[in-house]
C-alpha cells in the first residue's frame, strides 16, 4: 500500500500533543506561514488545526490576489478545501505509523467492507439471482 508521505522528514515539525492542549487562540493563531505547522494526532477541528487553517488560508489569499478576499464565498471555499487537505494528511499520518501488519489488516477490513456493500446493492436492485445463472439450451 503507498501513501502520499514519502519519507518522514516534514512531520518533525508536527506538533505535540502538549503543546497542542496548552494552545489559546485567544492569544493569537498558532503559528504562521513562514512556520507552518500542524496538528497530525489531532482532527481539522482541533483549536490548533482550525488556526493552522486560517493561517493557510489568510496567506494563500494575500498571494492569490486574483481571489476577492472579501468575498465570503471565496474564503469559506479556501477553507473548505484546506480542510480537506488536512484530514487527508491526518489519515495519512495515522496510516504512516501503523505498522505493516495492521496495515494489511486495514486493507482486509476495508476490503470486506466493500464486498459486503456490493452484495447488499446486488440484493436490493431487484434481480434474481436465478435469472442471472440461468443457462438457456445449447449453452
Amino acid at each position: 500500500m503507498q501513501t502520499i508521505i514519502p519519507d518522514a522528514d516534514w512531520m518533525e515539525d508536527t506538533v505535540p500533543e502538549l503543546e497542542a492542549n496548552n494552545f489559546n487562540p485567544l492569544v493569537g493563531p498558532c503559528c504562521d506561514a513562514n512556520h507552518f505547522r500542524l496538528h497530525l494526532e489531532g482532527t481539522t477541528c482541533d483549536p490548533w488545526n482550525r488556526s493552522a487553517t486560517d493561517v493557510f488560508v489568510e496567506d494563500f489569499l494575500a498571494h492569490h490576489t486574483e481571489y476577492p478576499k472579501e468575498v465570503d464565498s471565496v474564503y469559506d471555499t479556501v477553507s473548505l478545501k484546506t480542510r480537506a487537505t488536512i484530514t487527508s494528511m491526518i489519515k495519512e499520518y495515522r496510516k504512516f505509523k501503523l505498522g505493516s501488519g495492521e496495515l494489511d489488516r486495514l486493507q482486509l477490513r476495508k476490503n470486506t467492507t466493500e464486498r459486503k456493500r456490493s452484495v447488499s446493492a446486488f440484493c436490493h436492485s431487484g434481480v434474481e439471482l436465478t435469472t442471472l445463472f440461468s443457462c438457456s439450451p445449447g449453452d
